[in-house]
């Protein structure tokens, strides 16, 4: 099946399971990883959690830490959690919840006991078709579509 962004930005599950199976096992950290820094790029709010968002993109780079993954997404939970209470926090949290699925498909890769739920990836592309709608913005969507089917595009100079 061919993954189509209306279908994506519709946040078809189908879609989602499609793009997700696509990703090669040994390079689900990567591409999780790549998601989560085309959603970061998209929302461009450096005060999000810039201190974690690089904490899951560290473990994700070095399959060494990779059973750090589970720790890691414990940390963007409880940031998570601790916005959720406060107003205008809307794409942070979208943001936080692809950092969370990030840490979680990096902890799966790692083969150690007790896996995240097996949709991690699934949902990882639900949240950035997520974002990409309340964006509104042709630039971020481009950049989140790219990311999720493994093809990002290089950060521009601007």
């Amino acid at each position: 099946m061919k993954a189509d962004i209306a279908d994506w930005l519709a946040r078809e599950l189908r879609v989602a399971k499609s793009l997700d199976a696509s990703v090669p096992l040994t390079g689900r950290p990567n591409w999780a990883a790549g998601v989560l820094a085309a959603a970061v790029q998209a929302a461009d709010q450096p005060d999000c959690a810039p201190d974690l968002i690089a904490l899951v993109t560290d473990v994700a780079s070095d399959d060494l830490r990779w059973e750090e993954g589970h720790r890691v997404f414990q940390k963007v939970r409880d940031e998570t959690l601790r916005l959720a209470s406060r107003e205008n926090q809307r794409t942070c949290l979208l943001v936080l919840s692809i950092a969370e699925s990030t840490a979680k498909v990096v902890y799966n890769s790692s083969g150690q006991p007790a896996p995240f739920d097996a949709d991690s990836g699934t949902v990882l592309v639900r949240r950035a078709a997520e974002l990409a709608v309340l964006l509104d913005d042709a630039r971020a969507t481009d950049l989140l579509w790219r990311a999720v089917r493994g093809r990002p595009r290089a950060r521009s100079a601007s």
